[in-house]
């Protein structure tokens, strides 16, 4: 339950600044659900994902929202698990990531956040950026844990470098920049 205080507080945030992606956001799901949802897969998830889709389910699907509409940080759209399942099914088996990476959020372009699921990897839980545009079929290791990003993601509110300008997300890069290097794990 390390993540559910940080996550009511940029729920508080999300509300308090009225943003559409906040407003989106579906009720969560029990750890039951989860579980049938993904016993299919290979791996299970990192505790931290479970408590991440019992706060929440990811947005609601509104054909009219823009990609901007949904993003609660950069690369930062929480889809729905059913919609995350397929892009893992999808993603995974055309080869764009390992079977032990699962995809947490996305841009909403085709780049995604993954958190590395197998217990048997030093990387256990990590999270990685995929961009093809940006990496090619690298995957760039930048959070050592869910846990960290979201504690990044919070700091990033409470120092007004992410906003909210008419519901939709703005960000101050300098600001983001500085409290991300806290955060991220060093590029090599």
């Amino acid at each position: 339950m390390q993540l559910t205080p940080i996550l009511k507080k940029i729920e508080h945030y999300l509300v308090s600044q009225n943003s559409i992606a906040g407003i989106r956001l579906q009720k969560g799901i029990s750890r039951a659900e989860i579980q049938q949802k993904i016993a299919h897969l290979s791996y299970s998830f990192p505790p931290e994902v479970f408590e991440l889709y019992e706060w929440k389910n990811g947005s609601v699907d509104v054909s009219d929202d823009t990609i901007g509409d949904l993003l609660l940080f950069p690369w930062g759209i929480f889809e729905p698990l059913e919609s995350s399942l397929k892009e893992y099914d999808l993603n995974s088996k055309e080869g764009y990531w390992g079977r032990k990476h699962f995809p947490l959020f996305t841009t909403g372009g085709g780049d995604f956040l993954l958190i590395n699921c197998d217990q048997n990897d030093a990387s256990y839980g990590y999270i990685f950026a995929q961009s093809h545009a940006l990496y090619g079929d690298e995957l760039i290791p930048k959070y050592k844990s869910l846990l960290t990003l979201l504690q990044c993601v919070l700091e990033c509110y409470e120092k007004g470098a992410y906003s909210f300008v008419d519901g939709v997300l703005v960000e101050d890069r300098g600001l983001r920049n500085s409290i991300r290097k806290k955060y991220e794990i060093p590029n090599e």
